[in-house]
């Protein structure tokens, strides 16, 4: 921007401070006539509609239909991770750790109730290995189960609504069946 000329007659009075108000902005301040990119219409991905434009009851719609989508997501999820053997030996990794964790915790409150007058040794040691175990615990889920944990449910959140309700059907067919082959062994026996 060029600079006004300092023998103008305005700009000795400026410089004096004899006038009073503010000068002219810049033309870097102007607003646009119109927003950028108002040509553009933006479709919303989602189904579901705004919840401002929506009354009450709608809200509470929405929210349980996305509930109800959640949780049948969710329910794949775990059927498709409980089929998977990989998944199935690290959780039981996980639960023989925190079990561990928790015994080492009563043994260590049974010490330090029977041992009050001695030094308490077991009683730490006792304590010590339950922090390891649950902590070891906690760091399994996060570094081994949680991957696969991940892993699958990106793979679900890609799944249409008829392949989730697939493996929903099948894995309940495949509980009635195993109850029903249940109940004929039990069935034959009794009749032995």
């Amino acid at each position: 921007m060029s600079t006004r000329n300092p023998m103008n007659e305005r700009s000795r009075q400026q410089m004096r401070g004899e006038t009073t108000g503010l000068t002219r902005k810049g033309a870097s301040r102007a607003k646009p006539a119109r927003q950028s990119a108002s040509s553009v219409h933006v479709v919303e991905v989602s189904s579901h509609k705004d919840p401002s434009k929506m009354t009450k009851e709608e809200r509470k719609e929405d929210r349980r239909q996305r509930r109800y989508e959640n949780d049948r997501r969710a329910a794949a999820s775990n059927i498709l991770m409980a089929e998977d053997p990989t998944y199935r030996f690290r959780r039981k990794i996980w639960w023989l750790l925190l079990g561990l964790g928790v015994a080492c915790t009563v043994l260590a409150w049974i010490f330090f109730a029977v041992f009050q007058g001695v030094t308490g040794v077991p009683g730490l040691i006792s304590l010590i290995g339950a922090y390891v175990f649950i902590i070891g615990g906690f760091v399994w889920d996060w570094f081994r189960i949680r991957p696969i944990r991940k892993e699958t449910d990106e793979m679900v959140s890609h799944f249409t609504d008829k392949r989730i309700q697939d493996i929903i059907d099948e894995d309940y067919e495949a509980k009635e069946a195993k109850k029903a082959a249940k109940a004929q062994k039990r069935l034959s026996r009794a009749r032995k």
